[in-house]
C-alpha cells in the first residue's frame, strides 16, 4: 500500500494537504506488488480525458441554483463573447453541446466552465451559468486567495468562500490546487488559532462545514464522467469524525477522471470492506485520522486490505494517525 503521513494535530488540519500527491501516486504506481491486481493498470496518469458524449434530452424546468443547461446566448454572455462565436466553437467541437428534443443546442454549465479554463476566456458573468458573481476580476495570486479564504472562514461567510474557489477554478486553477494551496493552508491557520484560544470551537466547526460546501460546488463544476470510468471509493475509519480529508481526496480523483465515491467519516472496517466487495472499485483510499489505537488500526487496515486484494484494487492510505 502507499502510505502518506500527515503530522497536524487539530481536526481542521486533518486534510490531504498536498492532494496532488494522489497524482504522484499514479506516477509511481498506486500500490505495492502485494496489492496489484487485474485492475491496477488503471492508474490515474494513464487515464485519457473523459467526457460524457452528446445526447438528446427533453427540455425541462429546473429549480436548482445551477441551471441544468444554458442556451448559446447565455453561454456567450457568461464568456463575454458573441453568440455567433459560441455557435462556431460548438460546430468545431471546442464546446460540446447537447440537443433538446426540439433540436435546440444547449450547453451544460460545467462544459462552459471547462471551455473557459482551457481556452483562457474567463467567465465575465459567472452568475449566468449558476455560479456566484466573481468577487474580483482576473487571476488571483495564491497569497491573496489564501488571505481571502481565511477571512471568509473566520467570518463564516460561505457565499464569499464559494465565490472565491469557483473564481479560482474558472480562472484555470485545478480543483486539487485550490484545495492544496488555498483551502488546506487556511484551515491549518484556523486550527492554529483555535489551539491558541483565538477562536471558539463553534467557529472552527463552522469553517469545516463551509469548506465542505465549497468542495461540493467545485465537484459540480467538473465534467460528467462516463459509466466506464474507473471507480474509486474511500472514507475515514471508525472514531474519525471529520470528512474533509476524504472529501478532498474524492475531489482530486474525480478531477483526474475517476468515479470517486466518498463514503464519509467513522466507517467500521467491516463496512468499508463490504462496500469494496459490492462496488468492486479499482482504487480504495483510507484517511486515518485518529480514533483507533495502533493494534486496532492494524486490524482494521488488514480487513480493508484483504477486501481490496480480493477485487484487485489498489489501496492508498493517508493521515496523521498512521504509525511510523
Amino acid at each position: 500500500a502507499v502510505i502518506v503521513r500527515r503530522p497536524p494535530r487539530h481536526p481542521a488540519r486533518l486534510l490531504v494537504r498536498r492532494s496532488s500527491a494522489v497524482q504522484r501516486f499514479g506516477e509511481s504506481g498506486l500500490a505495492s506488488p502485494e496489492f496489484e491486481g487485474e485492475n491496477s493498470s488503471n492508474s490515474i496518469t494513464r487515464l485519457p480525458a473523459l467526457f460524457s458524449p452528446p445526447r438528446v434530452i427533453p427540455e425541462v424546468e429546473t429549480h436548482s441554483t445551477m441551471p441544468t443547461l444554458v442556451s448559446p446566448k447565455q453561454a456567450a454572455l457568461a464568456l463575454g463573447v458573441s453568440e455567433a462565436s459560441v455557435k462556431r466553437w460548438c460546430d468545431k467541437g471546442l464546446l460540446l453541446p447537447v440537443r433538446t428534443a426540439g433540436g435546440h443546442r444547449r450547453i451544460a454549465p460545467a462544459e462552459v466552465v471547462r471551455f473557459a479554463r482551457e481556452s483562457g476566456n474567463p467567465l465575465v458573468r459567472p452568475e449566468l451559468v449558476g455560479l456566484p458573481s466573481a468577487t474580483t476580476a482576473g487571476p488571483v495570486a495564491t497569497e491573496r486567495a489564501l488571505d481571502e479564504a481565511l477571512d471568509a472562514l473566520k467570518e463564516g461567510d460561505e457565499e464569499r468562500l464559494v465565490a472565491l474557489v469557483t473564481h479560482l477554478f474558472g480562472s484555470g486553477r485545478s480543483a486539487t490546487d485550490v484545495c492544496e494551496r488555498v483551502l488546506a493552508p487556511a484551515l491549518h491557520e484556523l486550527g492554529t488559532r483555535w489551539e491558541h484560544g483565538d477562536i471558539e470551537v463553534f467557529e472552527e466547526r463552522r469553517a469545516c462545514e463551509i469548506t465542505q460546501a465549497a468542495l461540493h460546488e467545485l465537484t459540480r463544476l467538473l465534467p460528467a464522467l462516463p459509466r466506464t470510468a474507473p471507480r474509486a471509493l474511500g472514507g475515514t475509519l471508525a472514531g474519525a469524525p471529520y470528512t474533509l480529508s476524504s472529501s478532498m481526496c474524492a475531489l482530486a480523483l474525480r478531477e483526474l477522471g475517476w468515479r470517486a465515491e466518498n463514503l464519509g467519516a467513522g466507517l467500521p472496517a467491516e463496512q468499508l470492506a463490504r462496500a469494496v466487495a459490492r462496488r468492486r472499485p479499482s482504487l480504495v483510499w483510507v484517511s486515518v485520522s485518529g480514533g483507533l489505537d495502533t493494534a486496532e488500526l492494524a486490524t482494521a487496515l488488514r480487513v480493508v486490505a484483504a477486501a481490496a486484494r480480493r477485487c484487485g484494487a489498489s489501496l492508498v492510505l493517508g493521515g496523521r494517525s498512521l504509525p511510523a
